[in-house]
């Protein structure tokens, strides 16, 4: 498989220097996006899962690609739970709403939903009907790594291991670093008034990788439903 970094750079050619970019940070944005354009059950290989119920009763989203929330009914099966935004869970909860969900309608047609950051430093996700022990919900989500070394990475993961990201989307990851990058590349010769053919170069390397990137993505999600209408 090779370095990240050589992945990248052999894509790039040996014309770029990456000496002036932010390369940790690119890499790591590429591979949120990347993650964010998987389908669901590419990356719930790979997902970490928490249990809701009477304590905790939610979980915090930051950092997190929420992939599937499951609620317990009281006839012991699961149900999978729609998502609704925040103002649609407040009218679930409002009695006085024409919205209002009573628990035994709830309990056959349960949801989830993100609040807001309250103050705590971040956005959380609870359900409704509000999970207890009796009756609780079960998470999973797929955690973005942060500590990425864009020069010594062999593996997509914050301790270098091959199993936190799926073989089959390196390329993608390869592909949106070099955009990031060449975008990167481009903007700085601007700035600094560099070589009209340089610029050229870049400009025309940055179509080619984004139009590699489009049809790798796309073939990712041959067969599956895009990242948000599953």
């Amino acid at each position: 498989m090779g370095l990240i970094k050589e992945n990248v750079e052999a894509l790039l050619g040996s014309t770029y220097s990456l000496s002036n970019t932010e390369d940790d940070t690119l890499y790591e944005s590429a591979v949120a996006t990347v993650a964010d354009s998987l389908p669901t059950k590419m990356l719930l290989d790979y997902a970490e899962s928490l249990e809701l119920d009477a304590s905790p009763t939610s979980i915090d989203k930051k950092g997190k690609k929420i992939l599937l929330v499951l609620w317990g009914g009281a006839n012991g099966t699961n149900k999978v739970c729609s998502e609704i935004d925040y103002a649609g869970a407040l009218r679930m909860a409002d009695t006085e709403s024409i919205y209002a969900t009573n628990h035994a309608t709830s309990e056959s047609s349960p949801v989830y939903y993100i609040s807001p950051n309250d103050g705590s430093g971040y956005a959380y996700l609870t359900t409704y009907p509000a999970p207890t022990d009796a009756q609780s919900a079960k998470v999973y989500y797929y955690t973005y790594p942060t500590s990425l070394d864009f020069a010594s990475d062999n593996y997509i993961a914050d301790d270098n291991s091959a199993n936190f990201f799926p073989p089959r989307a390196y390329q993608a990851v390869y592909l949106k670093t070099a955009e990031l990058i060449l975008n990167t590349l481009i903007s700085d010769a601007v700035s600094d008034e560099e070589d009209p053919e340089l610029l050229t170069l870049y400009q025309n390397n940055l179509s080619a990788v984004q139009a590699a990137y489009a049809q790798e993505i796309n073939v990712l999600n041959a067969g599956n439903p895009l990242p948000g209408a599953e």
